[in-house]
């Protein structure tokens, strides 16, 4: 059994490697994979590069409707795709927020792009007020990989709104992110099944 993680640490911009992208986006529809979007900085590859509570934030302006999403693009070594027959395992730390402080609510979706179904598949949902740990382990890793990237997505699926009288309360739609990786592991025997 081999194992090879793949993380954000050490990752500049203009990335050759792994690529992770903001948006704020007028349609609730998830992008596609790899589309659209404005690569992060890098104070923003520093700030998802390891999990230490030092988050990359990215919000909408105060207008009705808007989404917000951070998108991960990570490459997996050649050592690492060698094997099909492995596991994927997903790390998501981070989280989402919308709504007037002192009082707003707090969502984040986190997906995986399956080209198999040639859709995002739903990993799980965070909705906390501070940065939580979403994971995931899949088997069949290769219908996640289309030889070059493997695709995830946190989305904030509350828009930004504008309500009350006279002047607007801002009502952002922000995500986070503190860090993000995948882990695959080869199996000699075949993959695991989870």
């Amino acid at each position: 059994m081999a194992e090879y993680t793949f993380d954000f640490n050490g990752v500049e911009n203009p990335s050759t490697t792994h690529v992770a992208k903001y948006a704020v986006d007028a349609s609730a529809d998830l992008p596609e994979p790899g589309v659209g979007g404005t690569e992060f900085s890098d104070t923003d590859y520093a700030d998802i590069g390891a999990d230490d509570a030092s988050g990359a934030d990215h919000e909408t302006a105060n207008v009705d409707g808007d989404y917000c999403w951070h998108q991960f693009m990570l490459q997996p070594s050649a050592a690492a795709t060698a094997d099909f027959r492995a596991d994927i395992a997903i790390t998501y730390i981070g989280y989402g927020r919308n709504g007037p402080i002192p009082s707003p609510s707090y969502h984040v979706d986190l997906y995986i792009y399956d080209f198999n179904a040639a859709a995002w598949l739903f990993v799980g949902h965070h909705s906390n007020s501070s940065a939580a740990t979403i994971s995931q382990s899949l088997g069949n890793w290769n219908r996640f990989y289309d030889g070059t990237y493997v695709y995830l997505l946190a989305h904030n699926p509350e828009p930004s709104a504008q309500s009350g009288t006279p002047t607007p309360p801002q009502e952002l739609s922000v995500i986070i992110t503190d860090y993000t990786s995948i882990t695959l592991t080869n199996y000699p025997g075949g993959a695991q099944i989870f």
